[in-house]
């Protein structure tokens, strides 16, 4: 690996293709929700929070290789990280085949203790073989990430989502003359069908480069492998535990919105509807921006550990502010630009089925905690403090339980009280995490220059981003048009205002798209 390969560099190419992987992700919903609606949505959204969850389980893994691969590689240790990758592989591989076998079995359990339609069993077991090819494409990516080969594990993002595509839509269809439910679970086997294309991707790109890859000594000592096991599972365990409160927040919208809009008087094919709006739209639709923050914080884990394994102070804490930088100069435009545009873009991805405008709205709120909460959590976990991120998970996880359940038996909200049991969920949850990553990471906030000046910058391009859409729409009539025109003229005018107001020059932002090493102070003022 060489010295000084740049994290940010390494988040821009997870980024890109994380991008295009989530607008795939919307080509697949875009044809399945003009299929079979948002009933049908609201079906496959039903099992699609268990698989999710059980994914958590899984996903502390490739942040904990990566980190323990960058501390080898940083010491000039290839041997041990490579038996890391071994030892990893194998210990994955039988995680995820026993929740594969256990999700199967479970199934129709789990239907009866959650009070879901029946029709949902037949998505639950379409996903139950994913879990183990996730957990093979986890132990790759981690190892790719690792040595900060960010290429493979980026490509295979868009080959699972084209997998996803071309087997879940193509069963939706196929399935559709036998009823709704039968539809939805083609589309949720569109799942294991993007694990099996990204696992093959991974292990090829890893076969071709096996030379550079495996070293000519290897380390098989039993103790050594005892050790990297160990060593993996306390830090894997804790973060997965993380995650898995994450997913918490998508699993407790399953369990509690249904039922709780059953109690506010909407008949079951409503209450599934509405459900459908709120996960199979509005969630959808917010992920597309996060995709960079999740890079950043997938990119930076191993740069952090990096820089702590050689005990570097003050490369930890300009790394943990470029980080915040990035993620808040992400946040802001794309909280304010999808709240004014909720409407346009949802006519524009579904027409005719656009209904959801409002909780898209209100879930964009949300884009600025998440994106901030997910990079600290990056700061947290590089720096090694893992139970800090759990933690504040749960309380999180805490008040989004609390406000879902009061607030979406309201009548007069119902839908729109679980949004915003999500915006407080991950509010408080990315506040606390702040306040732990500051004490961890040694580093400060220079308000003026890296949330005022962003946020006027974002403020002024939403106020141009409305009047262009409102011309726009005036003049050619078309609202996607209108829309495609109000997008481009926004990225522009916040560049142009990010630069005007001094958040950013013109030399740091050519640097940054060319993926600098992030370890040189910005100019102050």
């Amino acid at each position: 690996m060489k010295n000084g390969r740049s994290f940010i560099k390494g988040a821009i190419i997870l980024g890109l293709s994380g991008i295009l992987a989530k607008f795939l992700g919307l080509f697949f919903r875009w044809p399945v929700t003009m299929l079979i609606g948002d009933e049908g949505i609201g079906i496959y959204q039903l099992a699609y929070p268990i698989y999710t969850f059980i994914i958590g389980i899984m996903s502390g893994f490739p942040i904990a290789i990566s980190r323990m691969i960058s501390e080898k590689l940083a010491l000039n240790n290839k041997a041990q990280a490579y038996s890391i990758f071994k030892n990893s592989l194998i210990v994955l591989m039988l995680i995820g085949g026993g929740l594969s076998v256990s999700l199967y079995l479970s199934a129709p359990y789990l239907i009866k203790w959650l009070r879901w339609r029946g029709d949902a069993y037949y998505s639950l077991i379409s996903i139950a073989a994913a879990p183990f090819f996730v957990s093979i494409m986890s132990c790759f990516r981690g190892y790719f990430q690792g040595m900060q080969m960010m290429a493979l594990p980026a490509g295979s993002q868009v080959v699972e989502q084209l997998g996803r595509v071309v087997v879940g839509v193509g069963l939706t269809y196929l399935l559709m003359p036998y009823g709704i439910g039968l539809s939805a679970a083609g589309a949720s086997f569109g799942a294991c069908a993007g694990a099996i294309s990204g696992c093959i991707l991974l292990i090829a790109g890893f076969m071709k480069r096996r030379k550079e890859l495996i070293p000519r000594i290897t380390c098989d000592r039993s103790g050594s492998t005892q050790n990297s096991i160990r060593e993996l599972l306390s830090i894997a365990v804790p973060i997965s535990i993380g995650m898995t409160v994450g997913s918490m927040m998508s699993l407790i919208d399953s369990i509690i919105v249904p039922a709780r809009l059953l109690s506010a008087g909407f008949s079951e094919k409503v209450a599934t509807e509405l459900y459908g709006q709120l996960t199979g739209k509005a969630h959808v639709l917010i992920n597309v921006p996060l995709t960079f923050s999740v890079a950043l914080s997938t990119s930076l884990v191993p740069a952090m550990s990096e820089v702590k394994a050689l005990r570097n102070i003050n490369k930890i804490k300009t790394r943990a502010e470029k980080a915040l930088k990035v993620s808040i100069l992400l946040a802001f435009p794309s909280s304010i630009g999808l709240y004014i545009l909720s409407n346009p873009i949802l006519k524009l991805i579904f027409p005719g089925r656009s209904g959801g405008g409002e909780l898209l709205q209100l879930l964009s709120i949300s884009i600025i905690f998440i994106v901030i909460g997910q990079t600290m959590i990056g700061v947290l976990h590089g720096v090694g403090n893992i139970s800090a991120p759990v933690k504040n998970l749960v309380i999180g996880s805490l008040f989004k339980l609390l406000f879902a359940y009061v607030l979406t038996a309201m009548p007069s909200l119902n839908i729109k009280g679980a949004a915003i049991s999500s915006i407080i969920g991950y509010g408080v949850a990315t506040f606390l995490n702040f306040k732990d990553a500051m004490k961890s990471a040694y580093f400060n906030v220079d308000f003026d220059r890296m949330v005022l000046r962003p946020l006027l910058s974002a403020i002024g391009m939403g106020a141009a981003v409305y009047m262009t859409y409102n011309k726009s729409m005036s003049f050619y009539e078309s609202n996607g048009i209108a829309t495609m025109i109000s997008i481009t003229a926004g990225i522009i005018i916040y560049m142009i205002m990010l630069i005007l107001f001094g958040s950013i020059t013109l030399k740091e932002l050519y640097l940054i798209m060319k993926g600098y090493k992030m370890d040189s102070g910005y100019r102050k003022g």
